[in-house]
């Protein structure tokens, strides 16, 4: 994505029909989100079809008796054999998909895969009949529930996880803008946005979009975030009973914090995870290429802890990326948010008159 792409404001009332980043940078090129829709099913099928040709074929059947021998599995039993062959084909297409998927997104000028199917979507909408309705709950986290099983309660490992279960493991700089609004909308409200407006839907036209959001109320900022998981990580090993007293006494005061993109990569993962690859590269080279003994097996085991690191910190990298964007990228309007509260508190008062009539 180039940077004017991703410098690119993108307000709720601006119109999504025919939208995607790069428009000022290629005047004159029309985007259909129906279009690109059977665009990207030709390109699944063509990746399909190049998943049955005779060489990939030989290619998975090769790389399957390769994992059996190393599973120490017999390579010429026909049915293991047959299902190792459809596994690797079955990542092999799934990896040519995304690697599809994130080539494409980013020539139109969407950061990522989720960001370009997500506005397709909404653009694929809007074209519906008056009858019908489309809700979006942008730039939300609504993966944290209220009040079952217990407030806050994530399922799965998305989002904001990552960033909790990094600092509980040890990571202290967090590269995020302080200022950029990270919207958590618990998974029920934002059903009952979605539930409301399907009612509305049935007795008159709705909005084309509702989103559910906090930002506009109760906006949370990522140094507020970062010094509440902060909190959370300082109580958790001031009342853990296993491990060193002391130790636990130490950790909980190494607190986490937001610190600019430049620091981060001169002073955190990135630079591990770049000494990591050096090290790695220099114990090849210094490994002997015949023989070699106890040093060999010395190398060894040193450059399989350091590709270890290594594996790491990429890892952890990939996750803590995400959080150092601009808020300038995604400047957001919450126009419709209050669209969206005032439609929860219509639908509110309507069950409540309909319950006890006179008393609303």
């Amino acid at each position: 994505m180039s940077p004017a792409a991703a410098r690119a404001p993108l307000w709720e009332n601006d119109s999504v029909v025919g939208y995607f980043p790069r428009q000022h940078e290629l005047p004159g090129v029309e985007f259909n989100a129906e279009q690109e829709i059977k665009d990207c099913a030709k390109l699944a099928e063509r990746v399909r079809e190049e998943a049955r040709d005779a060489m990939m074929v030989a290619r998975f059947r090769e790389l399957a008796r390769k994992r059996l021998n190393e599973e120490n599995r017999d390579a010429d039993d026909p049915d293991a054999l047959g299902l190792a062959v459809a596994r690797e084909r079955k990542v092999w297409t799934r990896t040519r998909l995304t690697d599809l998927g994130v080539e494409r997104s980013a020539w139109w000028g969407w950061p990522n895969i989720y960001t370009y199917t997500k506005s397709l979507g909404e653009t694929a909408g809007s074209p519906l009949k008056p009858a019908s309705c489309a809700a979006s709950s942008g730039q939300v986290l609504s993966n944290r529930r209220w009040p079952t099983p217990f407030p806050g309660w994530n399922e799965g490992f998305t989002t904001t996880a990552p960033i909790i279960f990094l600092v509980l493991k040890g990571q202290t700089q967090l590269p995020a803008n302080d200022k950029l609004i990270l919207d958590i909308t618990p998974v029920d409200q934002v059903a009952s946005v979605m539930l409301a407006v399907t009612a509305q839907a049935c007795v008159e036209e709705p909005a084309l979009v509702h989103q559910a959001a906090t930002g506009d109320s109760n906006p949370a900022n990522m140094d507020r975030i970062i010094g509440l998981v902060g909190l959370y990580k300082r109580r958790h090993f001031k009342e853990k009973e296993t491990g060193v007293k002391l130790l636990n006494e130490i950790v909980a005061r190494m607190e986490p914090r937001p610190v600019p993109m430049s620091t981060f990569e001169k002073r955190s993962v990135p630079m591990f995870n770049a000494a990591a690859k050096r090290a790695s590269s220099l114990l090849d080279r210094a490994r002997p290429r015949w023989g070699g003994g106890r040093a060999g097996d010395v190398i060894d085991r040193m450059k399989s802890t350091v590709d270890r690191v290594q594996e790491i910190t990429q890892k952890r990298l990939k996750r803590l990326r995400c959080f150092g964007r601009s808020p300038s990228t995604t400047p957001t309007s919450f126009a419709r948010t209050t669209c969206a509260r005032c439609l929860l508190a219509s639908e509110k008062m309507n069950r409540t008159a309909a319950l006890a009539p006179g008393k609303v």
